[in-house]
């Protein structure tokens, strides 16, 4: 390629795209190894999915289900989020020499901060209703009779309709308590990795600890070490046996127990499971949550892109359309991941069931044992 004063083609434009190419060659090496790597893996996940698919839709009434509960959770964020707009408007202007700073008061600060975490945990009670109603319908299911037809709908619905009324009335309860443990672990969990990043010799060291240099900067370095090496990974390691409260919701819908009684047997109940091997079995069924995520953000993406175009073309008034486009965008992907979610508790459900037979010595169904153990070779002669 020559430009108008005569000059060639650089070396960037031949060798070094060249050389560049080779990056997402290697790369696409990399990913193909690890595809081929856990085939297996993916095989069961699929299956898994696959099996709980088919049963969320021999059921109709929940994909309902999940769409209600989401405009309830939306209605009921309103509230909550004019509170803390309202509490974030308590305060004064600073002035920092020619311009002024808005500054919250610190007790409005801290409200804000209070609110929002019962908007969250508001919200993990309305998700852990959809997981114990979807755990209730898959163990009727479970130990129903095999090769047993699709339910017609009223009698789907009625499942449906029960499921809703235990985990909205004698479970609810359990369900909030496990949701409050599980809101308050993954806030503690978050704030201390950011402790974890944040407190490093260097920030220490404007600490004003009245210490001499070499006394200051061996105490930096001892609470450092020790600090993060022992007192917030154990507090760490304490907290992600609560990081599994979608199971002990799970199992709450599934077997009716407390939940402090559900919390003291999930570690146990997912943890190595042998079925006379000691063959450890994972919940590769997870592996394709990745990809409902990225479906769900796709699918927001192309609704904010529309909505944009809408407000800016067909509304005549471009003002309004980011707003636009990220509400219709963040909308859609809250809906679609939130009734996509059904897909993934209906799994935990079936692996909760699966994992409670081995407990207690009986042979799961033999379409579940298939789904997250693979189908039995067959030897042919």
């Amino acid at each position: 390629m020559w430009d108008g004063d005569g000059v060639g083609e650089t070396w960037g434009e031949t060798v070094g795209l060249r050389l560049f190419a080779l990056l997402p060659l290697i790369i696409s090496v990399i990913l193909a190894r690890a595809l081929y790597n856990r085939y297996k893996q993916l095989l069961r996940g699929i299956s898994a999915v696959s099996l709980s698919s088919s049963l969320i839709l021999d059921y109709p009434p929940l994909l309902g289900l999940s769409v209600a509960l989401l405009v309830a959770a939306l209605v009921l964020s309103i509230p909550f989020l004019a509170l803390i707009f309202r509490l974030l408007l308590v305060g004064t202007f600073e002035r920092k020499g020619l311009d002024y700073t808005w500054k919250v008061k610190g007790w409005a600060w801290w409200m804000a901060v209070l609110v929002c975490t019962v908007w969250m945990w508001s919200w993990a009670v309305v998700r852990g209703v959809m997981r114990a109603s979807v755990a209730a319908v898959v163990g009727s299911w479970y130990h129903s009779p095999p090769n047993t037809p699709p339910p017609p709908l009223p009698e789907a619905a009625d499942t449906t309709r029960l499921a809703v009324l235990r985990a909205s009335g004698p479970a609810l309860g359990s369900v909030c308590a496990s949701a409050l443990v599980l809101t308050l672990s993954r806030a503690s969990t978050l704030f201390l990795r950011s402790l974890r990043r944040v407190t490093t010799p260097a920030f220490l060291a404007r600490a004003p600890i009245p210490l001499p240099p070499e006394a200051k900067t061996i105490l930096i370095t001892i609470l450092v070490g020790f600090g993060q090496a022992e007192i917030i990974a154990a507090v760490l390691g304490w907290l992600t046996r609560f990081g599994g409260g979608s199971d002990v919701q799970v199992l709450v819908g599934v077997s009716g127990d407390s939940v402090w009684g559900c919390a003291q047997r999930v570690p146990a109940l997912v943890g190595t499971r042998s079925s006379g091997t000691s063959k450890r079995l994972g919940r590769e069924y997870r592996l394709l949550s990745n990809v409902q995520l990225a479906t769900a953000i796709a699918f927001g993406v192309f609704a904010s892109i529309g909505a944009y175009i809408f407000a800016a073309h067909a509304l005549g008034d471009p003002t309004y359309a980011p707003l636009a486009a990220a509400l219709v965008g963040a909308g859609t992907t809250a809906s679609v991941r939130f009734c996509v979610g059904i897909v993934d508790d209906a799994a935990d459900a079936l692996f909760m069931c699966y994992c409670l037979d081995y407990e207690a010595g009986a042979t799961p169904r033999q379409d579940v044992k298939e789904a997250f153990e693979g189908a039995p070779r067959r030897v042919t002669v």
